[in-house]
C-alpha cells in the first residue's frame, strides 16, 4: 500500500480520505497510466495524425468532426473520434503507442456538415461523409493522412 502525506490539511481527512486517495491510485496505476502515451514514446512506437484544408476557402478546416475506426473484415470497430482545431488539426495524435499497430483502418470525415455550416454561395451538396480506408504496415512509423478538401471534390496521401 502507498502512503503519501497531502501538500493540504483537509477537513475530511483520516482513514476515509486515504482509502480513496489509495483507490484513486490504484486506479490511475492499473487503468490511466497504461493508456498514456508520451510525444516521445509516440513518435518511438508509431502514431497516426491527420489534418484538413479547406482548398476553396484557402484555410484549414476548423471544427470537422473525424471518427477513426479500426476494419476487421466487414466489421468496423471505433476507436476514437475528435474535431478539428483552428489549424484544420486535432490536439493528440488519433491513435500512437501501444494501441498503434499493424491493420486496416478507416477515417470519416464529416465534410458535409462543414460545409453546411460554412455558408458557401447556394447550390446542391455534393459531399457528404467523406471516408478513406488505409492499412498500416509498419507500427514504428509515423502515417500521417491530409485532406485536401473542396466542396465537389477532395484528395489525399501518405503525408509526414
Amino acid at each position: 500500500m502507498l502512503r503519501f502525506p497531502l501538500p493540504f490539511s483537509c477537513a475530511g481527512s483520516g482513514p476515509a480520505l486515504t482509502q480513496t486517495i489509495e483507490v484513486c491510485w490504484r486506479l490511475k496505476t492499473a487503468v490511466i497510466a497504461p493508456r498514456m502515451v508520451s510525444p516521445t514514446q509516440a513518435s518511438e512506437m508509431g502514431q497516426l495524425t491527420t489534418h484538413i484544408l479547406d482548398t476553396a476557402q484557402g484555410t484549414p478546416a476548423r471544427g470537422v468532426v473525424i471518427k477513426l475506426f479500426r476494419v476487421r473484415g466487414d466489421t468496423l470497430l471505433a476507436l476514437t473520434e475528435a474535431v478539428t482545431n483552428d489549424d484544420g488539426r486535432v490536439d493528440e495524435p488519433l491513435l500512437a503507442g501501444e494501441a498503434f499497430s499493424a491493420g486496416t483502418y478507416q477515417l470519416e470525415f464529416a465534410a458535409g456538415s462543414y460545409f453546411a455550416a460554412c455558408n458557401l454561395p447556394a447550390g446542391p451538396q455534393f459531399l457528404g461523409d467523406v471516408v478513406i480506408r488505409f492499412v498500416v504496415a509498419r507500427a514504428d512509423q509515423h502515417y500521417h493522412v491530409p485532406l485536401l478538401l473542396s466542396p465537389y471534390g477532395y484528395s489525399t496521401y501518405r503525408g509526414s
